[in-house]
């Protein structure tokens, strides 16, 4: 018996998921509103809440362009080529795939949506709280026990709960007991026991409840940017519509106040777009005109550079057209990026598959610590270079009999192949074929897995192919020298040379 069955009350039952899951009663899965519900912190506990006030981090986010562009590029990003659940049984897989399908029917977000949520959160605040709701009577999985003795209900919803409003609950030790959710909008708090919350961190310290954002980091210079845009655009304004001074007089021979007041009523009474033609003792002055002021280009771009530092872009990597790097400058800043989005991908595959895929396996009957049973989230590689790369080097280690076939596929996250996969390859379909044509080799033409897959009994062993003058004769070879076959709906003429 297995470690986990040991501290079952109940023998381990695996669902047949060819049929659709429904409850020991006989009552299919009701698709309703899931209640969050309200309850209170339990006394004897103290709140711990984070350092620094997400709530500036999300006002932030929605007036900043760059810090919203950062954010919705890495989870461009992290999902532009999807993800898939692999592992070794296929069982295991489908019922997965059935109970996410379940869960997104039940809460009405699909689960592409939910991951872009955990995300956008993970990348904002360096958080993401994730709430399990156990219900038996909107879920497809059964209640179990854990290998610590603990009855779970099984899962039938998940929400990711905003940062912002939550605060942990801890005991008198320290330890974390649960989570204190409230919204502007709610009247009472909202008690989350702490095994029904997924708390998705990156960067955390070990002795911090939560972990520090990046983002808030680099508040100060957001500020300071938008204040120096701000001066360039008075200076904008000042140097548009400068001021014009009208001298009249010289040092030599000053203008009275008759002269001066003539002057000022000339120009208050003067046409819009109008002239002024002066005498020798007049003198007009666009002050600005020819003055050098203060460039502040230097400024904006070193503060916009320290930005893109802080959030893990630069301008080419946001899709900045006046960006001047060149290609090959451009694919390095990317690739630290990539850098930077295969972190987020490995804390998101990290926790999904302990604390969301294992919760689920477990629901099922599943033994979760038999390795042929574990189901994973596999997220493609991003550059495609690498990919190709990496790839590769999977190949050759194959070809030097190095890895087996398996640990092949395994090594670029493919799914073991199976023998009806087998018969579909581009060796078994075009490759043999060909080859057995040229060769006249009749009995090759037939699919070596037929049998196993039951398309053809099986046959005793074949007889011994009888000796003419030439030698052995070709099983099927015509009289003449030439083979009319098809291969692929395709007609061939293959001539034989001896």
């Amino acid at each position: 018996m297995s470690l986990l069955g040991l501290f079952r009350k109940s023998p381990i039952v695996i669902h047949d998921i060819s049929k659709p899951i429904k409850k020991k009663h006989g009552k299919p899965i009701i698709k309703k509103l899931l209640s969050l519900g309200s309850s209170l912190v339990p006394r004897n506990t103290k709140l711990e809440e984070p350092d620094v006030d997400f709530s500036v981090i999300k006002k932030a986010v929605s007036v900043e362009p760059i810090l919203r562009r950062a954010r919705d590029r890495y989870c461009e990003i992290i999902w532009q080529n999807g993800y898939k659940l692999v592992g070794k049984n296929v069982n295991t897989i489908n019922y997965i795939k059935s109970r996410l399908r379940q869960i997104s029917l039940v809460t009405d977000k699909p689960t592409d949506v939910l991951l872009e949520e955990i995300t956008e959160e993970l990348i904002t605040y360096n958080n993401a709280f994730l709430y399990k709701v156990r219900n038996e009577k909107s879920s497809g999985g059964q209640a179990y026990t854990t290998f610590y003795g603990k009855n779970m209900k099984p899962i039938a919803g998940l929400y990711v709960m905003p940062s912002v409003y939550i605060k942990a609950v801890l005991d008198k030790n320290g330890k974390i007991i649960g989570w204190k959710f409230k919204t502007p909008a709610m009247r009472d708090n909202l008690f989350l026991k702490s095994d029904d919350i997924v708390h998705i961190t990156i960067g955390k310290s070990a002795d911090e409840v939560f972990a520090y954002p990046a983002l808030y980091s680099v508040l100060d210079d957001v500020r300071a940017l938008r204040q120096m845009e701000e001066m360039s655009e008075a200076l904008v304004f000042q140097n548009a519509i400068p001021l014009v001074q009208y001298q009249v007089g010289t040092s030599d021979d000053p203008g009275d106040d008759d002269e001066v007041a003539d002057v000022s009523a000339r120009i208050s009474n003067m046409r819009s777009r109008g002239m002024i033609v002066t005498p020798y003792r007049h003198k007009i002055i666009a002050i600005g005109e020819n003055r050098s002021t203060l460039d502040i280009t230097r400024y904006l771009e070193y503060f916009k550079k320290r930005i893109f530092l802080g959030v893990g872009h630069s301008s080419a990597s946001l899709g900045d057209e006046s960006s001047s790097v060149s290609r090959a400058s451009a694919s390095v800043f990317n690739k630290a990026v990539y850098g930077v989005a295969r972190r987020f991908q490995r804390i998101i595959q990290t926790y999904f598959n302990q604390f969301v895929i294992m919760d689920l396996l477990a629901e099922g009957g599943f033994d979760i610590f038999d390795q042929q049973n574990l189901v994973q989230m596999y997220i493609p590689e991003i550059d495609i270079d690498d990919k190709i790369q990496k790839e590769f080097h999977v190949l050759s280690m194959f070809q030097g009999n190095l890895i087996t076939e398996d640990e092949a596929r395994e090594e670029i996250g493919r799914e073991l192949m199976t023998s009806e996969d087998r018969a579909k390859t581009y060796w078994r379909l075009v490759t043999l074929p060909r080859t057995a044509l040229l060769a006249g080799d009749e009995p090759a033409l037939m699919d070596p897995y037929a049998e196993e897959l039951g398309i053809l009994p099986k046959k005793n062993k074949q007889k011994e192919v009888p000796v003419n003058q030439h030698g052995r004769k070709k099983t099927g070879l015509p009289a003449n020298d030439m083979i009319h076959d098809s291969v692929n709906n395709k007609e061939y003429i293959f001539i034989l040379y001896r």
